[in-house]
């Protein structure tokens, strides 16, 4: 699912002058909605590319972290974006999931508010969280999933 949505937007990122890293491993099962994930990810490219400045790099990490007390035994699948643009600030970061909520700063560009709200729906949908923090530049956004356990 993730392959495919990179593939995608690949070419819409380097026509924007963009720069697209990305460590993935060589195989992560989808385990979810394939289209609602892929939706996800989508509206998160879309903001990166929207709020980067021209020359600037998105980069996507995608990583399993081992089992944790916090997970019940269960490995979590962690999916970031880091862009480079002019981030958010902490409070407009607390509410950017209320669906129609537009940051000061992108009160003048296309799009309805409704982005991270669908994001954190299908996150939470499937037991994750969203995160969003600087990234000094930019924004990193973060996915967190559990991922069954191997007996599931």
């Amino acid at each position: 699912a993730l392959r495919d949505v990179i593939e995608l937007y690949e070419v819409a990122i380097e026509d924007q002058g963009l720069k697209l890293v990305h460590t993935l491993p060589e195989s992560m099962p989808c385990f979810g909605d394939r289209a609602m994930y892929q939706q996800a990810i989508a509206n998160l490219f879309d903001n990166a590319i929207k709020f980067s400045p021209p020359h600037a790099t998105i980069t996507i990490t995608l990583t399993t972290l081992p089992p944790r007390p916090t997970t019940n035994g269960h490995a979590t699948m962690r999916l970031t974006i880091q862009d480079e643009g002019p981030g958010m600030s902490q409070e407009d970061m607390e509410r950017a999931t209320e669906r129609f909520f537009r940051a000061e700063h992108a009160r003048h560009t296309p799009g309805s508010g409704l982005g991270l709200s669908l994001v954190q729906a299908i996150v939470q949908l499937h037991g994750g969280t969203l995160s969003l923090k600087a990234g000094n530049p930019g924004l990193v956004v973060t996915i967190e999933n559990p991922l069954p356990l191997k007996s599931e």
